[in-house]
């Protein structure tokens, strides 16, 4: 069964009098301001957008926008940084320490593509359209991947503590593994609307399956070599 942690719309704000704290008034403008550039850079990406627009989208004043982020740019960087919080913890749901590397796979795609087809238009705004709101937005996605890899890594070397047939694996090759899922998942978003990612889980798994069992006997392979 798979949990998703993608959050819904952020809820406008009741007009008139409301028993709302200043607090509770910041965070629903700050949430709705994030919603708003992820809707707007997955419509018509990064270069297209602006302050206005993003204020009229989220419900609030250009002065309130202000009060939240610096530009657009801290705006996306923002959305973004939640949105792959969500994901790193969508793929570990489910997973305890007597988890096989079998069922972490499972756990971990049906987590993370589950996340994505939950929320088409933010896996459209940050798998496809980020690359192209500047070299900040880059170095962002860059660590967010970097941290899906380490994931994968850190899970191997607990399984490979359990089960000494498992081969270890070079850091590259769990960052090539999150990279080539990525690349996967754009290509899907961009041949399709409305693509069915979980599509993909079968042949991902299959992949990483073979990687990973086949490990031990390439490092075999190259020692010899």
């Amino acid at each position: 069964m798979t949990t998703s942690t993608t959050a819904p719309p952020p809820v406008r704000l009741p007009r008139g009098p409301h028993q709302l704290s200043r607090e509770e008034v910041a965070a629903s403008q700050r949430l709705r301001l994030e919603r708003a550039i992820t809707e707007l850079l997955a419509e018509r990406g990064y270069a297209a957008i602006t302050i206005g627009e993003l204020a009229a989208r989220a419900g609030v004043s250009r002065g309130a926008f202000y009060e939240h982020f610096s530009g657009k740019e801290n705006c996306l960087l923002s959305a973004y940084d939640r949105w792959a919080a969500n994901l790193l913890e969508s793929m570990a749901g489910g997973v305890t320490e007597e988890t096989t590397w079998d069922q972490f796979i499972d756990l971990a795609l049906d987590g993370y593509l589950g996340s994505l087809e939950a929320d088409p238009v933010a896996a459209r705004a940050f798998i496809v359209e980020m690359d192209g709101a500047g070299p900040r937005a880059r170095e962002r996605r860059r660590q967010a991947i970097h941290a899906f890899a380490e994931t994968l890594g850190a899970r191997h070397r607990a399984m490979r503590r359990r089960r000494r047939g498992l081969g270890p694996l070079p850091a590259r090759v769990y960052l090539a593994i999150a990279l080539g899922v990525r690349e996967l998942l754009r290509e899907a978003l961009e041949e399709a609307d409305q693509p069915s990612l979980r599509g993909v889980k079968a042949d991902i798994r299959t992949w990483v399956t073979a990687t990973v069992e086949g490990a031990a006997a390439a490092r075999r392979r190259t020692a010899r070599d």
